[in-house]
């Protein structure tokens, strides 16, 4: 298998393609073939693992439900959002956490005083966070990750041989 991470999501979204399932239940509802999904890589040295997963459980967690409390279309966003943790094998020196969110099949209205801004900038704004509260976070998680990135898909189907 790949190490390349690009591809390792690809294949990612086509095992779920083939398996026919959602890896858990979602609000939004269970996956069909056509339905998108915004797949994000975060990769974080073995020697990162337990810093890193306290930066999610204190920093990022928290900043997505508060921006949730204000904002609707952030709470559905999160709702439809499933993290893979990875499974490390001896000898391995990064680990890939894996996050994939579905995409409402309705659109969801745009909420005026939301940020325009990707990924974590946009969600520290909506959760309030002062500028320097946001840039410090951004600065410890950019510390933690090796490479962090996000690839919007759209399933195709996969033919499964049955």
């Amino acid at each position: 298998m790949s190490r390349e991470p690009r591809l390792y999501a690809l294949m990612l979204l086509g095992g779920l393609a083939l398996l026919g399932s959602s890896p858990s239940t979602s609000t939004i509802g269970s996956g069909k073939v056509g339905d998108s999904v915004v797949t994000c890589i975060q990769r974080v040295p073995t020697t990162n693992k337990a810093a890193y997963e306290r930066w999610i459980n204190e920093v990022s967690a928290p900043a997505f439900r508060r921006a949730g409390e204000r904002f609707p279309s952030s709470k559905v966003a999160r709702a439809a959002m499933r993290r893979f943790m990875p499974a490390a094998e001896p000898g391995d020196s990064v680990l890939t956490y894996v996050y994939l969110w579905e995409q409402p099949r309705s659109r969801i209205p745009d909420e005026a005083a939301r940020s325009k801004r990707p990924g974590y900038p946009g969600i520290f704004e909506d959760a309030g966070m002062t500028k320097e509260s946001s840039e410090k976070a951004l600065a410890d998680f950019k510390k933690l990750v090796t490479e962090a990135y996000c690839v919007a898909g759209v399933e195709a189907p996969v033919p499964s041989g049955r």
